[in-house]
């Protein structure tokens, strides 16, 4: 998974979201931007989502310095602040930092997939992609049945075969009559509760959680 996709799936769920409803923070951080197609909405909120540039050694000169250092990464995990006797040979600096980073690292080298240290809009847990372009899928087919009528109206079967929720509860053998009625009702189970998960989605990304479902 790229890392865009996370994002492009948080904004679409917040499309299909009620603004009325949106949390104080979800004002604060994308009220600003509604209405932008993805590419330019992503330009303009982008800095909430995304930790700050990575760094890796850098001095600090004076206490003012220090202070502003320490409020901001004091208690990080990721980040240590060190004092460097620097009249140490450096043979014996290099010797010594080697050995506190790797007393000190407790993951693998590297950054994450999608790093969320120190971001405004942190995501719950890493997205399942397909899952969730599934869920939307089968939440916008069931929007849109909501206006038909009579005839008109699809079943929730019908729903998930043109979400393609699975291909293995396609009724494809319509002499089987016990087959054909056993894929109907998991088709129709499965597509019912992708919806419900897509509704609890879109009610928590008002808050500024997602993916939550």
């Amino acid at each position: 998974m790229d890392n865009i996709s996370a994002y492009r799936l948080w904004y679409e769920a917040l499309q299909r979201s009620d603004r009325k409803k949106w949390s104080k923070r979800t004002r604060e951080y994308l009220a600003f931007a509604d209405g932008l197609e993805f590419d330019q909405w992503w330009e303009q909120v982008k800095e909430y989502f995304l930790p700050p540039e990575p760094f890796t050694v850098v001095p600090v000169d004076d206490e003012h310095q220090a202070n502003e250092w320490w409020g901001e990464y004091g208690y990080d995990p990721s980040v240590k602040l060190l004092y460097v006797n620097l009249y140490t040979p450096s043979s014996i600096l290099i010797r010594d930092f080697g050995r506190l980073v790797r007393s000190l690292a407790k993951n693998k080298a590297g950054r994450p997939a999608i790093d969320q240290t120190l971001v405004d809009l942190p995501l719950a847990r890493p997205p399942n992609v397909p899952l969730i372009e599934k869920m939307l899928r089968c939440y916008d087919l069931w929007l849109e049945n909501q206006n038909r009528t009579g005839r008109e109206r699809r079943t929730l079967y019908q729903i998930g075969v043109l979400a393609k929720v699975s291909t293995d509860y396609i009724v494809k053998n319509m002499d089987d009559r016990r087959e054909a009625a056993a894929k109907r009702e998991l088709m129709s189970i499965t597509t019912s509760r992708m919806i419900k998960r897509a509704r609890a989605m879109i009610q928590n990304v008002e808050k500024c959680q997602f993916p939550v479902y």
